[in-house]
């Protein structure tokens, strides 16, 4: 088997399964509980904020656990909105954010705020000049991910937080750390809120975060205790935050050798380019992420390609896998190249995966295309 999804979902380290296990089997009370049982498990929690928050540059502030990045944003984008909309109801976002933003902020436009889109170039980069031009004096919050987990496309955030609080200084920046965890350096001088996720980084999925910055305030989306400080109320999943902590302690100890890794297969299919014709990169290379690929196939459907590679063992997807069954959502390529949209393929690299994969998934696809291209023309 040849997984190159991992944009999607990873395979959960066995070290980090391990945590979980004992946290299951033999640290297993409930947090909140008021004998050692469930002060052991609390002091398990406190850890892993303490190790999340490492895997960070400059960051001043708590660490809060989720059920995964779509809550962390949905808590982010409108906790902070609706507790702060007295002081302005003017936010900014992209087009190309993931959904859990997208549609955060199409919630807030029914409640009454002014959303304004910031366009990006033809790789997918917001333009940091006309995006601070956007800003205006009742501007409260900008939301920009650091890696597009369509095409990979990186955002300078700690930069576009420096020029943002340059023309306002009050605006809360907000960006979707999902694809950029632990992958490479995340600075957050001039970020106040990041979001994150488990299963992108070989933890299981259900657990993610949202990092607040000190002074930031924060309304919660739901009901319930006082765990976490109030941010996110409810029992705390305790194995899978402590699997998270395990994940990011060996991934940011790794983030090197891993970046090397995926540049290598990255780099090896990219050459499929010089040996098929009408093959299209989606995105950045000098500017992309390394642990992801968009590549777009001239008169070949994206789902039928995929489904070819699939009964050769090879899974790749189409774009998000959260919207890839809701056909009104807007793929990334869609919005900066709409003539590839539907013949566009992502790959998605981890530091499992080797040169000879890339290789042979290169071939296949080779042999796929020329045959789907041949029965078309029939």
């Amino acid at each position: 088997m040849i997984y190159f999804d991992n944009a999607a979902a990873t395979k959960t380290l066995k070290e980090s399964a391990q945590c979980a296990l004992k946290m299951m089997t033999e640290e297993f009370g409930n947090p909140s509980s008021l004998h050692s049982f469930g002060f052991a498990a609390e002091k398990s929690i406190d850890k892993a904020e303490k190790d999340i928050l490492k895997c960070f540059k400059n960051a001043f502030g708590d660490f809060y656990f989720t059920s995964g990045g779509t809550e962390a944003n949905n808590i982010a984008i409108l906790g902070f909105c609706r507790r702060m909309k007295r002081y302005g109801r003017h936010i900014i976002t992209s087009f190309i954010e993931h959904p859990s933003v997208i549609n955060s902020f199409e919630m807030l436009k029914d409640e009454g705020f002014n959303i304004t889109y910031a366009e990006t170039d033809s790789n997918g980069i917001v333009n940091i000049e006309k995006l601070a031009e956007l800003v205006k004096d009742d501007t409260i919050f900008v939301s920009i991910m650091n890696v597009n987990n369509e095409i990979g496309s990186i955002q300078n955030i700690n930069e576009i937080g420096r020029i943002i609080k340059k023309k306002n200084e009050n605006v809360v920046f907000h960006s979707d750390c999902v694809q950029s965890f632990t992958k490479q350096e995340i600075d957050l001088k001039y970020v106040d809120i990041a979001t994150v996720s488990g299963h992108k980084i070989h933890a299981p999925k259900g657990v993610g975060g949202i990092y607040i910055k000190k002074g930031i305030k924060i309304s919660p989306i739901g009901a319930g205790g006082s765990q976490q400080r109030g941010i996110r109320p409810g029992t705390e999943n305790t194995p899978a935050i402590c699997a998270f902590a395990c994940s990011s302690n060996i991934m940011i100890e790794k983030m090197k050798e891993n970046e090397q890794k995926a540049k290598i297969v990255k780099n090896e299919l990219i050459k499929i380019q010089n040996m098929i014709d009408g093959v299209n990169i989606n995105g950045s290379i000098e500017n992309g992420s390394p642990y992801i690929l968009n590549l777009s196939f001239e008169g070949v459907k994206a789902e039928v390609l995929l489904h070819a590679l699939e009964k050769e063992n090879i899974y790749v997807s189409t774009g998000a896998a959260c919207s890839s069954r809701q056909k009104k959502h807007k793929t990334t390529v869609s919005i900066i190249a709409p003539k590839m949209a539907d013949s566009s393929l992502r790959f998605s690299f981890c530091a499992e995966n080797t040169l000879k994969e890339a290789q042979i998934c290169r071939d296949v696809i080779i042999d796929c295309v020329k045959k789907l291209r041949k029965y078309k023309k029939r």
